[in-house]
């Protein structure tokens, strides 16, 4: 399968992995790639089943995406830090490949998650395989599952929707199975606004490390973080920054 890695900078010693929302790709992060200083080098993950990837079949296994993601992710960063990213759906794979990578004892230097509660809280809804395509789209205008400039788009709609589809059948597929907490420390954001994740479902992340939690809420709905970016980025430097001082290993991470 084609690798799932889109740089957006330069190599860098540090290495920043942004996973995508439901029905996004890589696309969505080009914002990101001038957000970082030199050194940090930047990728997006794009899945199959999207873009430059539509001819490939989409992931249909959690366990299976969180293993090649891992696999490729440590490949890429050679041993040296590594930041996972992830909104929405791409919280909950960040996470899976934060433990995949623990297991490997190549874990990252910091998990951010966005717009998510913790992967055990569970919430009723009917599955995406079971709705057609106008019933999938009444929903998501309904909660705002998609961007405001995608669900005001009936072209950009029609392109996103299959790998949207996708997306919701893998989430729908997701098991969260307990496991020792991870060892890195985890940053949390959400939107004040967010009909989808209240703001006192984004505390369930204290629960999913042994390391210290950092959590920061910003006027905004579900994609808050599109017009948000710098501050984001700029929070993930400040506590990576942390956790590096904290170990006493400024040598072996750019910042």
């Amino acid at each position: 399968m084609t690798g799932s890695l889109v740089p957006l900078t330069d190599p860098g010693r540090t290495l920043v992995c942004l996973f995508p929302y439901a029905g996004g790709s890589a696309s969505s992060y080009w914002s990101w790639a001038n957000l970082f200083p030199a050194g940090i080098a930047v990728s997006a993950v794009q899945l199959p089943g999207r873009q430059d990837r539509w001819h490939e079949a989409p992931y249909t296994d959690f366990a299976a995406l969180a293993s090649d993601l891992a696999d490729e992710i440590t490949g890429v960063a050679a041993g040296n830090p590594c930041v996972l990213v992830g909104h929405s759906l791409g919280a909950a794979i960040g996470y899976e490949v934060a433990r995949e990578m623990d297991a490997r004892r190549a874990g990252p230097a910091l998990l951010a998650v966005s717009a998510a509660p913790a992967p055990f809280v569970t919430t009723d809804c009917v599955p995406a395989n079971q709705m057609s395509d106008s019933e999938l789209i009444e929903e998501t205008r309904a909660s705002g599952g998609l961007p405001a400039q995608v669900l005001d788009s009936e072209e950009l709609l029609e392109l996103v929707l299959e790998a949207f589809r996708a997306d919701l059948v893998l989430a729908d597929s997701y098991q969260y199975e307990p496991a020792a907490p991870l060892s890195c420390p985890v940053s949390v954001f959400g939107g004040r606004q967010d009909p989808l994740v209240p703001e006192a479902a984004l505390s369930s992340w204290t629960d999913l490390t042994s390391n210290r939690v950092v959590i920061r809420v910003y006027d905004g709905d579900h994609f808050y973080l599109w017009g948000r970016e710098h501050e984001v980025a700029s929070a993930i430097l400040s506590d990576l920054r942390s956790q590096v001082t904290s170990r006493g290993d400024e040598s072996q991470v750019t910042i």
